[in-house]
């Protein structure tokens, strides 16, 4: 493909009705930073496998746990009654996780006045960090079943909600984190990204590691200048294309 398709299938699928079935339609439910905050992480979070299994989950999560009031839940500490309880939530993910994570949110939220402040905090308080991810994971990693900073692997679910977070003039993304630069984010990368990507000659395998994200970002910095992770929309939208076909 040429520049003009991937930019033209782009501004196809990044739209608003792109929401009403993606995973980000639940931090459209808050209007205050830290709650959208913590929704798209419990959002991201949970988005493995099949969308119709966990979109409900998220749904559950946020609706029924949290009573709506994901800021106010996690402050209040009422997760902690889910501490060691190892039953399933969703998944490979235990109850246990989900109060490890709110742990990790109540103590960010504790020290900081948004997650945005903490990522970036960290994220330039440690040469080790070359991107954004690794300082996010940093501070959410252990029994939340997130990666560690050190993983090498694509880390899609947290590049994804960077994504949200960072993108701004975007029918879809929120925009809502103004001190970091959409120009160093990651193209969030899965399967449903990758073999669109090796299909069109971006990449030679599909692996869903940290080194192949890379190399899919790089070329998207040749699409879309400054705007790397527009990227995923036009993958999306030509994977779309080709079963509808």
């Amino acid at each position: 493909m040429e520049k003009k398709d991937y930019i033209e299938l782009a501004e196809k699928y990044e739209v608003k009705s792109f929401i009403d079935s993606d995973p980000i339609q639940f931090c459209y439910r808050f209007s205050n930073k830290p709650d959208i905050e913590i929704a798209g992480i419990i959002a991201s979070w949970l988005s493995y496998g099949m969308r119709k299994v966990f979109i409900p989950k998220i749904d559950q999560l946020l609706s029924v746990e949290m009573n709506n009031q994901p800021y106010n839940y996690i402050m209040s500490g009422n997760w902690q009654i889910h501490k060691d309880n190892y039953n399933c939530l969703y998944r490979l993910i235990m109850w246990h996780n989900f109060s490890m994570l709110c742990e990790k949110l109540r103590t960010i939220y504790l020290n900081n006045k948004s997650l945005e402040g903490a990522t970036l905090a960290n994220f330039y308080g440690n040469p080790k960090f070359k991107y954004y991810h690794q300082a996010l994971c940093d501070l959410l990693s252990g029994e939340t079943m997130i990666p560690t900073a050190s993983s090498t692997s694509a880390n899609k679910r947290m590049n994804m909600f960077l994504r949200w977070m960072i993108r701004e003039n975007s029918e879809v993304d929120l925009g809502i984190w103004s001190h970091s630069k959409k120009s160093d984010l990651l193209v969030p990368c899965d399967t449903h990204v990758l073999f669109p990507a090796k299909e069109l000659g971006i990449i030679s395998k599909v692996d869903e590691t940290l080194s192949v994200v890379l190399r899919v970002t790089d070329y998207a910095k040749k699409i879309f200048d400054g705007d790397p992770a527009k990227m995923d929309f036009a993958l999306y939208g030509y994977e779309l294309n080709n079963l509808n076909k």
